[in-house]
């Protein structure tokens, strides 16, 4: 069973597949204020998660290549990827 957290960060809600994640950072770059890479290289949330605009919260979900990261909505449609 792979690690799954999520946290809902404003009216998203982020879903991080680790045993997924490639470690490319990409993820990261685009949203450093909630998402980093732990030592394992794996794609975790930062304590405390910062502020962030719900698009480029989304958008940051969208750019993982593997699809490590999710995002729902306060109804639990996808948002991405």
């Amino acid at each position: 069973m792979g690690e799954t957290p999520e946290k809902k960060i404003g009216d998203v809600t982020v879903r991080l597949h680790r045993d997924t994640c490639i470690s490319t950072g990409a993820c990261v770059k685009a949203a450093p204020e909630v998402l980093r890479l732990d030592s394992r290289q794996l794609v975790t949330f930062t304590e405390p998660v910062g502020e962030i605009e719900r698009d480029r919260l989304v958008d940051a979900c969208q750019f993982c290549p593997v699809g490590a990261l999710e995002a729902f909505d306060e109804h639990g449609e996808r948002l991405a990827p």
